[in-house]
């Protein structure tokens, strides 16, 4: 789900609601300005697995065609093999834009952007994957499906296996 933030920058249409009921297979994007540097940051709306990527003002619309490879990069920071994305990917159908899931799901996007600084962002890589490592795995918090703190490169393969969709 994108925030209203994204879809008034990209000049999109209004979206419509979130739909899906397994949060697994949502994401949850929001714009973010650090230090004059625009930033997508996604997470997963169930388990707040996250990506982090810089943004040119062209691809703010594209957002769909980005989010497969984002979602990849994410995953990978949490173990998760080729072939489990692809699975994953499989199982969660097409991509749909629609409003965000709901405030405990963009608790994980406020914790991320709150946490950033203008000298964090890497101006070498476009995807700032050690952001990514760094938050996936390091950074301790709450996540909408879970009671319990814990981090989201061990709550991701968790639910993918808790759902069959890998063994």
């Amino acid at each position: 789900g994108l925030t209203e933030g994204i879809r008034k920058f990209a000049k999109m249409k209004p979206l419509p609601a979130a739909s899906e009921t397994d949060l697994f297979f949502c994401w949850d994007a929001n714009r973010v300005d650090i230090g004059g540097k625009k930033l997508l940051i996604m997470t997963n709306s169930s388990n707040r697995l996250c990506a982090i990527t810089r943004m040119a003002g062209f691809e703010w619309k594209k957002i769909a065609e980005l989010a497969p490879q984002l979602m990849a990069n994410a995953m990978a920071t949490a173990g998760i093999s080729d072939k489990e994305y692809h699975a994953y990917m499989q199982a969660a159908g097409d991509i749909v834009l629609t409003k965000t899931h709901g405030s405990k799901p963009l608790g994980g996007l406020a914790e991320i952007q709150n946490t950033l600084w203008p000298e964090d962002i890497d101006m070498t890589n476009k995807t700032q994957l050690f952001k990514m490592a760094r938050y996936n795995t390091l950074m301790i918090g709450h996540c909408a499906t879970r009671k319990d703190y814990g981090y989201p490169y061990e709550w991701f393969p968790d639910d993918l296996r808790t759902r069959r969709i890998v063994s």
